[in-house]
């Protein structure tokens, strides 16, 4: 962890920060200063805020611009030499995206290998992506354990007693019996019933396994789903689809004597109804994995590797910092909060101003806002400054700075 030093004033006051893996990130609180001459480290301008750099006056009772200035109604300047002033730091808690990841399985009688593959693979995936530190929540609509081609998922994932096998937080099973062409359908009837588990902020994946297509097609769906999710969370309403279905359909003689189609199973018979072209064009829109139900077992566990792969892609910088408590003696003000982004290679901040609540991101250029305005635990940026911030880099900084009253966003 490599650390800097600014020093504000007259050696009056030190501000640290940090450059942390992927997004550095400097929280720093002061206090107001006292009576006394100084010199100010603002933007260039004079007032009451405080003087360009390199100018002096009499600190007030306030903070003026720059980066934690301490001029004030006394006239320009900075911080003074005997400003009883503290500083105190904090590593940001920097963490990925959270995902969550609705699985529906088809129950139809054609179904019961798959069913058991997908009992097989569905830890080693929750496990993948927990590996890396991303926080998942799972939702499975399928029928339970007590239907012959129902799903009991097994520890640590499931609560281990089948056939109620919900383990919250990070696991509901929804127990609905999911027909042949449904799927679809049912993720749209059954919202209610997880939209508990999707969670604002989050990245959000549908994994559909069937061995017909949907009688609904993906036009209709997505029409249909996109706002149930945007209901959810507003900011964040895409998704991304995998379907694992079958990618041919053989016909009546194609499986006589086996076939040579990997969609022929023993016994001359198809394992398809038919072709999962919705499911197919969803994950071609969303940009999702497609798997071929065809290729049983050991395609599950393909596939399921590579949806997690692209639940660990999609797990961008989550764009959230927690507050941390001001130090002894000080009290915490929301009114007094401001945040700076330092693109690369600058050393030039810029303000991202608040707004009041996620609903005005869409009327500003940038912004951030509280998680909950009357008791505020985290900061949050507008989805618009979160795709500046993470498309960055690792050079790009973002400061959290306390104390100065909150500046608003720039309207579009």
């Amino acid at each position: 962890m490599k650390s800097r030093q600014a020093w504000i004033g007259k050696g009056t006051r030190v501000v640290k920060s940090w450059i942390l893996a992927g997004l550095g990130v400097a929280i720093a609180v002061g206090c107001s200063a006292g009576g006394g001459s100084g010199s100010g480290v603002g933007n260039g301008g004079s007032g009451q805020g405080g003087s360009g750099q390199g100018g002096s006056g009499q600190g007030g009772d306030g903070f003026g611009g720059g980066l934690l200035d301490g001029g004030g109604n006394g006239g320009s300047g900075g911080l003074t030499s005997d400003a009883a002033c503290q500083s105190f730091n904090q590593t940001a808690d920097n963490k990925l995206q959270p995902a969550d990841i609705i699985f529906v399985v088809d129950n139809s009688g054609s179904m019961t290998a798959e069913a058991g593959f997908v009992q097989s693979a569905i830890n080693n995936f929750s496990n993948g992506i927990a590996s890396v530190g991303i926080d998942y929540h799972v939702v499975l609509i399928s029928a339970d354990s007590n239907d012959s081609n129902g799903i009991c998922a097994p520890t640590p994932l499931g609560s281990g007693q089948c056939p109620a096998d919900s383990n919250p937080p990070n696991f509901l099973h929804d127990n609905r019996e999911v027909g042949s062409s449904n799927a679809l359908q049912i993720l749209i009837e059954e919202f209610d019933s997880y939209k508990s588990m999707l969670r604002a902020g989050a990245s959000k994946h549908v994994v559909v396994i069937s061995d017909d297509d949907s009688a609904m097609t993906a036009a209709e769906f997505d029409a249909a789903f996109a706002p149930l999710l945007a209901g959810v969370d507003p900011l964040y309403s895409s998704y991304t689809f995998h379907g694992v279905y079958g990618f041919t359909k053989p016909g009546p003689f194609a499986c006589l004597g086996g076939g040579t189609d990997p969609c022929c199973g023993s016994g001359g018979i198809a394992l398809t109804a038919d072709v999962g072209t919705v499911y197919r064009d969803l994950a071609d829109m969303t940009g999702g994995e497609k798997g071929n139900l065809c290729e049983q077992e050991q395609g599950f566990v393909a596939v399921f590797t590579r949806v997690g792969q692209s639940v660990i892609v999609g797990s961008k910088l989550a764009c959230e910092w927690a507050i941390p408590a001001p130090p002894q003696g000080e009290t915490f003000d929301k009114n007094k909060v401001n945040v700076q982004y330092f693109p690369p290679g600058s050393g030039n901040g810029e303000s991202f101003g608040r707004v009041g609540s996620a609903a005005e991101c869409a009327n500003v250029v940038d912004g951030w806002y509280y998680d909950n305005p009357s008791s505020p635990t985290k900061i949050y940026v507008c989805p618009q400054t979160c795709t500046r911030i993470q498309a960055a880099g690792e050079q790009a900084r973002v400061d959290i700075l306390f104390g100065c009253a909150s500046e608003p966003a720039v309207p579009r």
